[in-house]
């Protein structure tokens, strides 16, 4: 397992696994641990996030470029793609249901670029921390929060990627999920043998709480209220 997405309202989600020959989409019923439909998809998937209006957004990366491939929420069925200069290293869908936010590596910079599902063009880029892990856009789409590999949480401008807030936590940096409130940050730091899930109190940018996180945790989504994070784990055996 590498990624996944948050719940709908109907308790569905897609996950994306696999191995780096072959790799598909999972749509998962969320209530009775089913398996709904199983899609192929480029063996170069690296991320995936699903919009409000129902379109999955899948982030691709080889050694010299990268994507964002778009798929229907439903089915799976691919819809078109927009190619990005550098490997995608996450992606996350904004609120209005037509953004998406892909975080790519190019040389010592990494890069949030801001893409329009309708139109397919970027839109913005933002220059970011140089070892991110993780992104997600804040509610109203005005910044971002990036996640870097050292715990550390940038929230930086959407115009223009200048910082606006900083959060230190202690755990090494794996992912990142906004509540739906947009009041709490949940991240996933830690060792892959004993990681955990800071609870950050975005009002204050304190962390209120630390909570155990299962062995070979790789991704954390929003649940449908503050109180629910869903915790994907992966494993090489």
């Amino acid at each position: 397992l590498i990624a996944g997405t948050p719940p709908t309202s109907d308790d569905r989600a897609w996950s994306l696994a696999g191995t780096p020959t072959v790799k598909t989409l999972t749509q998962l019923d969320l209530r009775t641990g089913k398996q709904l439909g199983i899609v192929p998809v480029s063996a170069s998937a690296t991320s995936v996030a699903l919009s409000v209006s129902g379109v999955i957004g899948l982030g691709l990366g080889t050694n010299r470029s990268g994507a964002i491939e778009f798929h229907n929420g439903t089915t799976g069925a691919p819809l078109s793609s927009t190619p990005l200069a550098e490997p995608v290293i996450d992606v996350a869908a904004g609120a209005d249901g037509t953004t998406f936010s892909a975080l790519y590596a190019k040389g010592r910079v990494n890069t949030v670029a801001v893409i329009n599902q309708e139109s397919g063009l970027v839109e913005a880029t933002l220059p970011v921390l140089t070892n991110a892990v993780a992104i997600v856009p804040t509610p109203d789409q005005q910044a971002v929060y990036v996640l870097s590999g050292s715990g550390i949480v940038d929230e930086v401008s959407a115009s223009d990627g200048h910082r606006l807030a900083e959060i230190s936590l202690i755990a090494a940096g794996v992912d990142l999920a906004l509540a739906p409130s947009g009041k709490t940050l949940f991240v996933l730091g830690g060792s892959s043998s004993a990681p955990s899930i800071s609870i950050v109190d975005l009002a204050t940018d304190a962390q209120q709480a630390v909570i155990p996180a299962a062995a070979d945790s790789v991704a954390i989504a929003p649940g449908l209220d503050d109180d629910h994070v869903y915790d994907y784990v992966g494993s090489s055996t």
